[in-house]
């Protein structure tokens, strides 16, 4: 490290540090070095050339260092090496004594490496010779000089694939006689001279002085496809060149100097006409282009992308990509390319180029550009941490929720399946859940199925005391949707989330409300519930036999055999036949004197039943809130586990009392004998009067005040049922139950032809999200 140690304690004021040795530039007739370099402003990295002065460096040669600094410090372009600072001895050099020009990071041409990967770097050759030609055509015509050095050596390569001009040391005016190449022969490159020059023959050159640069050029050419140049005879050879750059080639290569074209001329040549020439024509206009024309161009720019160099896709490509998304009102058209880039990086890269400036486009008002990338949230969500997804994105997404726009509510139900993953509890039941329920009450049917569908993949990622109070409500709802897909989706949902539900779940609220669907109208929806059936009874199978192993191996008495005793079975009957003629007896008994009565009784007042209308107000009508519920240590039901999708299988049989002395025979504890009275209902009613005892029992269920959370006669009906029962006035975060509460109207207006009860068949909707794209 001593070189290093003492070049730095010489060093010359630039605006670089120099970090290594160099290494000398081949192919030139003066020494130069390549550094790398850093800026001391913010470290970014540079290039740093060198020319040291020796005690054997001739002024010539120092007279030619210079002229390189300073003709680089005034030919701006964006194909030659970017001037950044620079150092001149002046004329007191002396040995030791350095010529240094700091530039853009560049590396050295490798035609090598070009060589080798011939198919895969195609399309950077050619837009690499295309920089070259645009930088000579810039330098004879508009500046008028002859740059008189272009070889490989003299070609440097950017980290985004670009190919810039540099060695300058001969650059001069063309008509000048006394300029440095004209008399600084010992500097020429001899095997990239055209005959004209190797002869001395300037006449010739006074009207084409850029011919000597277009000879040169051709030599480039060779050289990047066939390696080094040996001799001029090499130059026939076109064996190794693309068709259509021989008469490219060819054209620069012809004997009489004027009749070479000019830099101007090769830039119309087809062989010029590849697809990155193109792109990188088009990302110079970027800016001045309206919008649609902005949007053909990135459309067609995804198609190429698999054809363009991974530099260039990646360190040129992509900046501009991010800023016409982010600036430049390019839309979505823009976002497919730039995530396709995305797909080549690792995460570390990804997360370092691409995740910022896609965060800052969800926070975007422009719809087009949201859509645009929920749409494409695939392709980039294994690269965001948890941390930027609950600070940064899910924020911007679930302002979506609620958007006015259909199409932006639906993606964004369908990127939670994503998300939810990378959230935390406390986000998913405060927020995520609370969503969902809201969304579940959509007006788009293809929303709401699409909601359910989500549930049911997001359940894995929920706490099992979520589960419990969340899947089997939100379930339920779903299949009682209007929309035939909805139902569908229900079905699906229950089916592969039946590992998380008990069997005693499954028995009381599973199947009963399954079971309603296998008369549906849509063939699709039958067919579902007949298999999710199975599944359910399979696994209540399942649970059955291990009830009955567990029992055997505690020994905890002897197992209950399936098939009852004869003994059993013949009291049983005897049992349920004295119960049945005692009701008969004494109903006779009650009816007669009842009748005898009322003939000394004023006109019959209406019971209480027909006072309410047949509105009988419920024992906890006064609970408004899940809170109330909750404090309720009594047993009632909590409005979840036996509300939601109680049947009524559970209710004790009524056992027949014996009746008191002197009375008459009472029912349940309450001794409802007339409303319970069986045997009078069968035997001293006529038919239709039963029916209207039965309606009327039907419509006290569904009154107001004593509806139970899932009212399922209203299936029966065309229209769904109304909600029973207040609404909480306020939700807890934890507080989930009254979010999916099926007593409420699904909040969507049924179409003609989406009736549950219907006989109309609804044709599934395209744009639905189908369970195995998920």
């Amino acid at each position: 490290m001593q070189w290093l140690s003492s070049a730095l304690s010489k060093a010359p004021p630039i605006k670089a540090e120099i970090l290594d040795a160099g290494t000398e530039l081949k192919g030139g007739r003066i020494l130069w070095k390549i550094h790398e370099g850093k800026l001391k402003e913010n470290g970014a990295q540079v290039s740093v050339f060198s020319w040291e002065m020796t005690a054997n460096s001739s002024d010539s040669e120092l007279a030619a260092a210079k002229n390189a600094l300073r003709r680089i410090k005034t030919c701006r372009h964006p194909h030659v090496l970017q001037y950044i600072d620079g150092h001149d001895p002046g004329d007191s050099a002396k040995a030791g004594s350095k010529v240094l020009i700091v530039t853009e990071h560049v590396k050295l041409l490798d035609t090598s490496t070009f060589q080798e990967h011939a198919s895969q770097n195609k399309e950077g050759i050619v837009w690499g010779l295309y920089g070259v030609a645009n930088a000579i055509q810039f330098i004879n015509e508009d500046c008028k000089l002859i740059h008189g050095n272009v070889h490989r050596g003299s070609i440097f390569v950017s980290k985004c694939g670009d190919w810039k001009l540099g060695g300058f040391d001969l650059c001069g005016e063309a008509n000048d006689s006394n300029s440095i190449f004209r008399r600084c022969e010992q500097f020429r490159v001899k095997r990239i001279l055209p005959p004209e020059v190797a002869k001395g023959n300037w006449e010739s050159l006074q009207e084409a002085g850029y011919a000597v640069d277009t000879w040169s050029f051709g030599c480039l050419i060779h050289e990047v496809y066939n390696g080094m140049l040996a001799r001029p005879e090499d130059l026939k050879n076109t064996t190794q060149l693309p068709q259509e750059a021989i008469p490219l080639y060819q054209s620069t290569l012809k004997a009489v100097p004027d009749r070479r074209p000019r830099g101007s001329q090769m830039l119309t040549s087809p062989f010029f006409k590849s697809r990155m020439v193109q792109v990188n024509k088009s990302l110079t206009e970027l800016a001045l282009m309206d919008s649609a024309q902005k949007e053909d161009f990135f459309l067609k720019l995804s198609e190429s992308l698999d054809l363009l160099p991974d530099c260039f896709l990646r360190f040129k490509l992509l900046p501009e990509l991010l800023k016409a998304v982010e600036f430049g009102g390019a839309g979505t058209a823009a976002i497919a390319p730039m995530l396709k880039i995305g797909q080549r990086m690792t995460a570390e890269e990804f997360g370092k180029e691409i995740v910022p400036g896609v965060v800052r486009c969800f926070g975007s008002q422009d719809r087009a550009t949201r859509i645009g990338l929920l749409q494409n949230l695939h392709t980039f969500a294994e690269h965001l941490t948890p941390t930027l997804v609950e600070k940064d994105i899910f924020p911007q997404i679930s302002s979506g929720f609620t958007d006015s726009v259909p199409a932006l509510r639906e993606l964004s139900v369908k990127s939670l399946v994503l998300l939810v993953p990378k959230l935390s509890d406390r986000v998913i039941n405060s927020q995520v859940l609370r969503s969902i329920a809201q969304l579940q009450q959509d007006p788009e049917g293809s929303i709401r199925c699409n909601t359910t569908i989500c549930l049911g993949k997001i359940s894995a990622n929920l706490t099992p005391s979520t589960r419990d109070k969340i899947l089997l409500p939100a379930f339920n709802r779903a299949l009682h949707d209007p929309f035939p897909p909805a139902r569908l989706a229900a079905l699906m949902s229950l089916a592969v989330t039946m590992e998380f539900y008990t069997a005693q779940d499954i028995a009381r609220k599973v199947l009963p409300a399954v079971g309603m669907l296998t008369v549906d109208p849509q063939k699709d929806v039958r067919d579902q519930a007949l298999t999710c059936l199975q599944g359910a009874v399979s696994r209540l199978a399942a649970e059955s036999s291990k009830m009955s192993d567990d029992l055997a191996l505690q020994g905890g008495g002897p197992v209950t055999s399936p098939v009852m005793n004869e003994a059993g079975v013949m009291s049983w009957a005897a049992t349920a036949a004295a119960s049945t003629l005692t009701k008969k007896i004494w109903g006779s008994i009650d009816s007669a004197e009842t009748k005898a009565s009322s003939s000394n009784k004023s006109p019959a007042q209406p019971n209480k039943e027909e006072k309410g209308g047949g509105q009988e107000k419920h024992a906890d009508s006064n609970k408004d809130t899940f809170a109330d519920w909750e404090d309720d240590k009594a047993g009632t039901s909590s409005g979840w586990d036996d509300g939601m999708l109680d049947d009524g299988l559970d209710e004790p049989f009524d056992v027949p009392q014996p009746p008191a002395k002197g009375g008459k025979p009472q029912g349940k504890a309450g001794g409802k004998a007339q409303q319970d009275d069986w045997g009078a209902l069968i035997d001293d009613v006529p038919t239709s009067t039963k029916l209207e005892a039965v309606k009327s029992k039907m419509s006290a269920g569904k009154s107001s005040g004593g509806a139970k959370a899932d009212d399922w006669s209203s299936l029966l009906d065309d229209k769904p049922g109304k909600g029973a029962g207040k609404a909480a006035t306020k939700t807890s975060d934890d507080d989930f139950e009254s979010l999916f509460d099926t007593s409420k109207n699904l909040g969507a207006k049924k179409k003609p032809g989406a009736k549950l009860g219907g006989a109309k068949v609804v044709k599934k909707s395209d744009d639905l999200l189908d369970w195995e794209e998920w």
